[in-house]
């Protein structure tokens, strides 16, 4: 009886997180990982309107190219993920990317990594996320990090209101703009924290019991 117990909080505790999971979206090619720069190559350049890969295009309004570099020791930030990652702006010229995420109506949590690509300015950015043209931030939100550093995760959190097609546009402002690890993934709501708290507190204690008993 305590063994079916146990399985069936553990089951019920993994159906609560698969359906959380289920509002995750999958952002294609978030680390800039294709295509694959060929060995002794340093960049690949893809014009305004181009496709960078999969996922990704260089916005047809765009200023400027985009390079995707591969990482070299000693001369770019290190790479978190992957061992490419792009840079979407060179002082005076700057690129807007952007790609198509389908989302579920929920609550979710954008991350991704932001560097200096150079030493000699700052590098600053904009996001934003819009559907059918209207931004659901209220408007673009900036980053930026110092001169010099290396790669530092940057997040923001939005609301899908309708299940629908949702754009998600990166525009580089200022500096070498690095960027790499873009990924989009669920706040659980609430009431799924609730529940998984409440599911989890008996299982804790019940191992605890055992531990002393077993002591």
């Amino acid at each position: 009886m305590r063994r079916f117990s146990g399985l069936a909080y553990a089951s019920l505790i993994a159906l609560i997180m698969a359906s959380s999971a289920a509002h995750a979206a999958v952002i294609t090619n978030g680390s800039f990982e294709s295509p694959d720069i060929p060995g002794g190559s340093f960049f690949a350049s893809f014009n305004p309107g181009e496709p960078i890969g999969s996922g990704w295009v260089v916005d047809a309004a765009s200023a400027s190219a985009i390079l995707v570099l591969p990482e070299a020791a000693g001369v770019h930030p290190t790479v978190l993920d992957g061992d490419q990652y792009a840079v979407i702006g060179l002082a005076p010229d700057f690129a807007t990317i952007r790609q198509d995420v389908a989302l579920d109506a929920a609550s979710y949590r954008l991350s991704f990594q932001l560097a200096a690509g150079e030493t000699v300015s700052d590098a600053a950015l904009t996001v934003d996320i819009l559907q059918s043209g209207s931004s659901v931030l209220g408007g673009p939100t900036g980053f930026n990090v110092p001169t010099g550093s290396g790669f530092t995760e940057q997040s923001l959190d939005f609301t899908a209101s309708t299940a629908d097609s949702y754009r998600l546009v990166v525009t580089a402002t200022g500096g070498a703009t690095a960027i790499d690890a873009f990924q989009i993934t669920a706040i659980p709501e609430p009431g799924t924290a609730v529940l998984l708290s409440l599911f989890a507190v008996p299982i804790l204690l019940r191992r605890r019991r055992c531990r002393s008993r077993c002591a």
